[in-house]
């Protein structure tokens, strides 16, 4: 099956983490949204596959980490990027023009920037895909994320004192006093 198809152009450049195949052998017509790290290439290899993205941005208006039922990375299940349900999910549907939508046929790829929500449906009874995750080309990004989902970026610290620096006297000092 390797040489049924090529890395996308980026590989070069890019470390690749995982490869995976996704056999839907039946239409799938709600799966749930879901965050990945890394970033990623879907391409689909045969039937047609209908993707919605959205921006890690608007992480609270897909009520991300509100839930205490919840892992503080996942959304609530009923949720959907392909539907608006402004009385449920009023937060999701005040950013809905946001929703990237995609729809991909045998032989396109879609790339699917790091930490982004993503949501699929197969269009057709079967959909094959390969799925090439990639290492995040943004190290300061996952640590900025990573840091909102532990609760540390959630509010501001008032505990440290306030400082200032005194750049012109720091470099005054640094110079010898000239």
């Amino acid at each position: 099956m390797r040489n049924d198809y090529e890395f996308p152009y980026l590989h070069e450049f890019m470390r690749l983490r995982a490869t995976s195949l996704s056999i839907w052998p039946q239409e799938i017509k709600h799966m749930r949204a879901r965050q990945t790290k890394g970033e990623s290439f879907v391409c689909l290899l045969k039937g047609s596959l209908d993707m919605r993205l959205l921006s890690p941005v608007f992480a609270q208006n897909l009520y991300q980490g509100v839930f205490e039922d919840l892992n503080p990375t996942e959304v609530p299940e009923d949720i959907s990027l392909f539907t608006r349900n402004d009385e449920k999910y009023p937060l999701l549907g005040s950013v809905f023009e946001h929703v990237k939508a995609v729809k991909l046929e045998r032989g396109d790829c879609a790339y699917v920037p790091n930490f982004w929500f993503t949501q699929h449906v197969s269009l057709n009874k079967e959909a094959i895909f390969l799925t090439f995750q990639y290492e995040s080309s943004s190290k300061l990004t996952e640590l900025f994320i990573e840091a909102v989902h532990a609760g540390v970026l959630n509010k501001a610290d008032t505990s440290l004192p306030e400082f200032s620096v005194d750049v012109a006297g720091a470099l005054k000092s640094l110079s010898g006093g000239k």
